[in-house]
Order: C-alpha cells, then sequence, then structure tokens
C-alpha cells in the first residue's frame, strides 16, 4: 500500500449572463496572478467566482 495524496485542480468556465463568463478556480496564487492580467475583471466573493467579460478579447487573455 502506498501512501500518495493527488489532489485535483479544476478550472470551472460557466456563463454568467449573455456579456459574462464565471470563472472558478482553485486557490493558487499563479492562477490568481495571471487572472488579474485580464482586463475588466472583477472577483464576486458571495459566489468566489471571477467574472470576465463575454469578449473574444478577455477569453484569449484568459486562455493565455
Amino acid at each position: 500500500m502506498t501512501n500518495t495524496a493527488t489532489t485535483k485542480e479544476t478550472i470551472t468556465i460557466t456563463v454568467g449572463s449573455t456579456d459574462s463568463l464565471h470563472i472558478r478556480i482553485p486557490y493558487n496564487l499563479a492562477y490568481i496572478q495571471c487572472i488579474r492580467q485580464i482586463t475588466a475583471r472583477r472577483w464576486e466573493p458571495k459566489l468566489k467566482v471571477w467574472i470576465i467579460p463575454y469578449t473574444i478579447d478577455a477569453v484569449q487573455e484568459f486562455i493565455s
């Protein structure tokens, strides 16, 4: 028997409205620094999601 632990870091993207995407990411400083680079992004503390505009530019920034 081995004593190994695995963690699963999942990024979830859902459509919040016709003009926004909700992104749920695990708490990781590197992820947070990257998402803060996206123009017009904001943190929604009640939902615990990042909200970015549902535009080509914002999605491309997120992917890169």
